[in-house]
């Protein structure tokens, strides 16, 4: 897997730069959102404006993402 940045997210099996500690931990995530990534229904068209993105800004923010 990789971030948005392209470095990436550490596995079992490479974890080069990580606190080794961080292997014997267990995540669980909980998440209530179930909206695409991308799109008119994406996190950008629906999130951005509650936090005061402007149609434009969405548009900027949905668009790298779909690449």
């Amino acid at each position: 897997m990789l971030l948005a940045d392209t470095r990436r997210i550490p596995t079992r099996e490479n974890c080069t730069g990580f606190c080794p500690q961080l292997l014997e931990c267990r995540v669980t995530i909980a998440c209530d959102v179930t909206n695409p990534l991308l799109g008119p229904q994406g996190a950008s068209h629906v999130f951005g404006p509650q936090k005061g993105a402007t149609p434009e800004q969405v548009l900027q923010f949905d668009h790298p993402m779909s690449l």
